[in-house]
C-alpha cells in the first residue's frame, strides 16, 4: 500500500500543507521548486507571506477552513515574494481527519499551456523549417518558378503556332521521336522539357 509520503512527493504541482494559524507544515519538491527555497527553510512561515496572491481570498480561505469545503481560484497572479507573479488556478481543500489543517495547490497556467500546446508547437516549428527551406531554395536559384513557367508558356504558344498549319515541331533541346500531328505518317521529335 502506498504511503500518503509518496503521494504527497509525486504530486506535479506546488503542494502546500497549511496548519491552523495560517503557517506552513510542509510543502513538496514541486514547491520547492515554485518558491525556490527548501521545505525546511519555509516550514513555520505564514503561507501569505510566502506567496503572494494578487486577489485577497484570506477571507474565502478562512471561510473554506470553517465550512471544511473545497475553494477553486482560476486566473489569479500567483507568485513567490522575490519572484515576478504569473498567472495561476489555486486550488484549496480541507485536509482529511486533521481538523483545520488546509491543503494549498499551485497550478501554473504556463504549465498547463505547455501540456495542451505541445503539438501546436511542434507543428509551427515544422512550418518555420518548411519556409526556410523555400527561403533557402529561392535565395539559391531566384525566380526559377516564375522563369520556368514563362519558358513553358512560350514553348506552350510556339508549339500552338506550329500546329496550327499541321507543321512538325521541331525544338533544340532534348527531343524524342513521337507521331506527327493530322495523320502524318512521319515521326517527328517533341522537346523534352519541363513543361
Amino acid at each position: 500500500m502506498m504511503k500518503d509520503c509518496d503521494i504527497w512527493a509525486s504530486l506535479p504541482v506546488p503542494a502546500f500543507l497549511i496548519g491552523v494559524d495560517d503557517t506552513v507544515v510542509d510543502v513538496n519538491s514541486a514547491g520547492e521548486g515554485f518558491l525556490n527555497a527548501s521545505a525546511r527553510s519555509v516550514s513555520g512561515h505564514p503561507v501569505w507571506e510566502l506567496i503572494s496572491v494578487e486577489t485577497p481570498i484570506e477571507e474565502a480561505f478562512d471561510k473554506a477552513r470553517k465550512n471544511s469545503t473545497p475553494l477553486f481560484v482560476n486566473d489569479v497572479d500567483v507568485g513567490p515574494g522575490n519572484r515576478a507573479p504569473m498567472q495561476c488556478a489555486l486550488q484549496i481543500a480541507p485536509l482529511q481527519g486533521s481538523e483545520g489543517h488546509m491543503i494549498l495547490m499551485v497550478t501554473p497556467r504556463e504549465l498547463a499551456g505547455r501540456m495542451t500546446q505541445s503539438h501546436s508547437v511542434k507543428s509551427a516549428a515544422q512550418s518555420a523549417i518548411g519556409m526556410a527551406e523555400m527561403l533557402a531554395h529561392e535565395i539559391k536559384n531566384p525566380l526559377a518558378g516564375i522563369t520556368g513557367a514563362a519558358l513553358c508558356a512560350a514553348g506552350l504558344w510556339r508549339a500552338y503556332e506550329n500546329h496550327r498549319g499541321l507543321r512538325p515541331v521541331a525544338s533544340p533541346g532534348l527531343r524524342r521521336p513521337r507521331p506527327a500531328v493530322a495523320g502524318g505518317s512521319e515521326p517527328v521529335e517533341e522537346r523534352i522539357g519541363s513543361c
